[in-house]
């Protein structure tokens, strides 16, 4: 299983996904600087771009008729599904760190005003936002393929932002100040308690992905 994620990470982990994320990066942080808060940017870049990276590797597979080599190899395809779900975490976890490093010196130098340094409540939303979509998203592409699973993961994209932008402007602060009175806590417990239940769709997504892909005809 080591093999197959370092596999993952060299396709998709390079100079060129480096210049991807920083030009992302200002293109959002400019684009958005007069009405974006900072968290928000944040948010949208990690989780941008720690998805889509996640969703390459299944582009390379496709391409190189990935699947039909694994599964010409002694390896479990439970194997190769688990390693896809574990990138997933390291993608993440390579999108808050260079997203944090690069903000950091940012904000430190004043480029941007609207821009501060990366916060706990940023890590959290953005890993419940990638989880969440990889949740509903890597399912389809085990059952699909890439190229049905790409617009779907498009749509699920989108879709995901477009629904969490309608509540931020609409309900969220009355909704969370019911959540709060009801829990008699802070935002941060509410949080913990989200990104719990994204912890167990995802952990359920990975089973039925591994039960759809042991299935699965190639």
């Amino acid at each position: 299983m080591i093999n197959l994620i370092k596999k993952d990470l060299a396709l998709n982990v390079n100079k060129r996904t480096l210049l991807v994320f920083i030009l992302y990066f200002f293109i959002i942080v400019i684009t958005s600087e007069s009405y974006l808060p900072s968290n928000n940017k944040y948010i949208i870049i990690i989780s941008t771009m720690a998805y889509f990276i996640a969703a390459a590797s299944f582009s390379f597979d496709d391409r190189l008729k990935g699947d039909y080599i694994m599964n010409s190899l002694p390896i479990k395809r439970k194997d190769i599904v688990l390693a896809k779900y574990i990138s997933i975490i390291l993608y993440t976890l390579g999108a808050l760190a260079s997203a944090g490093i690069l903000g950091g010196l940012i904000s430190y130098i004043g480029i941007f005003e609207n821009l501060d340094y990366i916060n706990l409540n940023v890590v959290s939303k953005s890993m419940i936002a990638i989880f969440l979509m990889c949740s509903l998203n890597f399912p389809l592409y085990f059952t699909k393929g890439y190229r049905i699973g790409k617009m779907i993961s498009l749509a699920i994209y989108f879709g995901f932002f477009a629904i969490a932008n309608s509540l931020y402007g609409e309900v969220s602060t009355e909704l969370i100040g019911k959540l709060k009175s009801i829990f008699n806590s802070s935002s941060i417990f509410l949080n913990g308690i989200i990104f719990v239940i994204m912890i167990c769709l995802f952990i359920l997504s990975i089973f039925v992905s591994i039960s759809i892909y042991e299935k699965k005809e190639l």
